[in-house]
């Protein structure tokens, strides 16, 4: 698990974005046949024996042929947060004090929105024509 959770910080991986296309029903559970599959597309280079480890550890309780993937997804991402919500810092991975998210590998531009991207004095056509305009048109 340690493996994964190092993976999933370094590469700020979801988890669960990977495993939901294989739940049509939405009720948290996968079989177990599709769980090697997302966890493949989740790119976490596990030894078959490793696989196996979890599907056991995960199998689910109603159905005996799922996996309980939402709890897995919920250990895995466990690491970004504490139990009321709040980011955790993580020293380990970055060699300072710093919040998950931080690592020095980002820019604080490409979490941006697009409106912080235009200039200041950037208008929408609409408010240009209405400038342009005589006072006596309006």
């Amino acid at each position: 698990m340690t493996k994964i959770k190092t993976k999933v910080i370094k590469q700020r991986i979801r988890v669960l974005e990977f495993m939901r296309d294989y739940d049509a029903l939405k009720t948290g559970r996968m079989l177990k046949t599709t769980f090697p599959r997302a966890l493949d597309l989740c790119s976490f280079q596990l030894e078959p024996e490793e696989v196996d480890a979890l599907v056991k550890k995960y199998e689910s309780t109603k159905d005996k042929n799922c996996v309980e993937y939402l709890k897995f997804s919920d250990d895995v991402e466990a690491v970004f947060t504490t139990k009321g919500g709040r980011v955790k810092e993580c020293s380990i991975f970055f060699g300072r004090r710093a919040r998950i998210g931080e690592g020095a590998h980002t820019s604080g531009s490409s979490f941006r929105s697009p409106s912080r991207s235009r200039s200041k004095h950037a208008h929408s056509p609409r408010e240009d024509d209405s400038r342009s305009r005589s006072p006596s048109s309006r």
